[in-house]
């Protein structure tokens, strides 16, 4: 009998921009509101549900781009929109 070796994914390496956010609104995001993200520049906007945190939100949008990430990308560039 021969055992399976699951093969394991590179860890993703996943990067927070607030650039676009900074400018808007002149200071780094915090606090809690309703907050929306793009994944490496894509055209779809992706709204966290609720009203959360900004820590929260991260988080949430985190789980999303892992449980959706394809297995050849290495890196994710998220974006928090103004």
């Amino acid at each position: 009998m021969t055992q399976a070796t699951a093969t394991r994914r590179p860890a993703l390496h996943i990067e927070f921009d607030t650039r676009s956010y900074v400018r808007s609104h002149g200071r780094e995001p915090r606090g809690t509101g309703s907050w929306a993200f793009e994944f490496n520049d894509e055209a779809a906007t992706h709204w966290v549900p609720g009203s959360r945190t900004y820590t929260e939100a991260k988080k949430y949008i985190k789980a999303l781009v892992l449980a959706n990430a394809a297995e050849h990308l290495e890196a994710a560039i998220i974006t928090i929109l103004p």
